[in-house]
């Protein structure tokens, strides 16, 4: 038979048991084999071999989890004809359903069970379902919006009203800071960002008049057709900007720019290059066009001051329902990644236990892992007295799809996997090898 044009990453992905791995691996490419492959031989590793209970697998679904260990299983089947002697495959076919395999979730909902009291949550915490959490979120938000109305002054409600930002539109917004509450901080509100906008106005107003200087100096037949629109929206657009007036601004916003697409205020069709010096008609345009998301971003400038000040007094309303619920110990799913990784970076000792329990830990499709989840994992598998947390050799198993990672399927978090793979390169922190399975069955 002849080698696959991968198999070299394939037998590193399964033999290099000394190194941590980050394999890259699309659907059909039998990267479950190889994961199989791995484990298996882990566990058969003579010099320190390593007990089936003693390795975790996070899978994206419950369902991906049972299918592993289904394979797992199996495979150990097939190992124990090939080595019938072998106690180390009897015992890990004896114990398969110790090991951890399953959502990160439930990895840190048994962790918080195991360290409950250290954790800081009562013993007998639940974690609510899908409709019980759906509701709880909807009252949050509700009464979120409501700390932000009888909170805010009347100017930055004005400034609000002025670009339609009302009660709906920050129910919406405030149920995104909550959805993605993990991957935010205080830091994200804490500055409103209105000290950039005069800089920001100043140069933006000096660019369209040094183009409109330029067009008038340029056109020789002011009644083209190209030139009569610049006048018509280039002069009220630069008197909107240097009166700086938030009202006026969100009118001319709302008005101007409509649809998803960032476009200019039209100047209609027409325009003749005749008509023209140093550029044609075209590329006049083109040079207008230019302007569009420097001129949408300095006319939402005071929309988006007055809507930061309004989420800096829903994030620690939102902060401490996630105490509260902490306290009552009546949880949300993500709450079960926030007090692990709270609990690991303040507990040497559940870091300690951890790290001895987990002998390896290997996450699947890590393409749906988050900066939280990630941090987690690091955490587990690195020396517990190393404050930078960096993953031990041989400790950690990556595998994600990158084809997934560069069109964000599912919501993925793009930015952690780049991160991830980026800290396995030797450009990097040089965490292990970065391997790729190519070959399709």
């Amino acid at each position: 038979m002849t080698d696959l044009l991968d198999q070299d990453q394939r037998d590193r992905a399964a033999e290099d048991l000394d190194s941590s791995v980050f394999i890259e691996a699309g659907a059909g490419t039998g990267k479950s084999s190889t994961l199989v492959d791995r484990i298996i031989k882990t566990i058969r590793r003579a010099e320190t071999p390593v007990r089936i209970d003693q390795i975790a697998a996070i899978t994206f679904t419950e369902k991906a989890g049972t299918e592993l260990k289904h394979r797992v299983r199996d495979g150990l089947q097939d190992a124990r004809k090939e080595y019938p002697e072998d106690g180390l495959i009897v015992d890990a076919i004896r114990n398969l359903d110790a090991a951890k395999v399953g959502t990160i979730h439930s990895f840190a909902q048994s962790i918080l069970r195991e360290h409950a009291i250290s954790a800081g949550i009562p013993l007998g915490f639940t974690v609510a379902d899908d409709a019980v959490a759906s509701a709880q979120k909807a009252n949050r938000i509700r009464e979120a919006v409501e700390v932000i109305t009888d909170s805010l002054d009347e100017s930055t409600m004005a400034v609000l009203s002025a670009y339609r930002i009302n009660t709906g539109t920050l129910r919406e917004v405030v149920a995104g800071i909550d959805d993605n509450f993990l991957r935010l901080s205080a830091a994200a509100f804490s500055d409103d960002r209105s000290a950039r906008f005069a800089s920001t106005q100043k140069d933006v107003v000096a660019d369209l008049k040094d183009y409109w200087a330029r067009a008038q100096e340029a056109c020789k037949d002011t009644s083209d057709k190209l030139y009569v629109g610049l006048a018509e929206q280039l002069p009220p657009l630069i008197e909107v900007l240097e009166r700086g007036d938030p009202t006026e601004m969100g009118a001319y916003l709302l008005e101007k720019f409509k649809g998803s697409d960032v476009k200019m205020p039209s100047l209609g069709v027409g325009g003749k290059n005749g008509s023209w010096d140093d550029q044609t008609a075209k590329e006049w345009r083109a040079e207008y066009q230019s302007f569009a998301s420097a001129v949408s971003e300095c006319l939402f400038a005071p929309g988006d001051s007055a809507l930061r000040r309004a989420l800096a007094i829903a994030w620690p309303h939102l902060g401490q329902a996630r105490e509260d619920r902490a306290r009552r110990g009546e949880l949300e799913y993500d709450d079960l990644l926030t007090l692990t990784r709270d609990l690991l970076r303040r507990d040497r000792d559940v870091r300690a236990y951890l790290h001895d329990q987990f002998r390896v830990l290997l996450v699947d499709e890590f393409q749906d892992t988050d900066p939280i989840q990630w941090e987690i994992i690091r955490l587990i598998t690195a020396d517990p007295g190393d404050p930078s947390a960096r993953p031990l050799p041989g400790r950690l198993i990556v595998v994600g799809d990158p084809k997934q990672a560069i069109y964000s399927f599912r919501g993925a978090d793009v930015d952690t996997y780049r991160l991830a793979r980026e800290q396995f390169s030797s450009d990097g922190e040089d965490l292990g090898e970065i391997l790729s399975l190519t070959t399709n069955f």
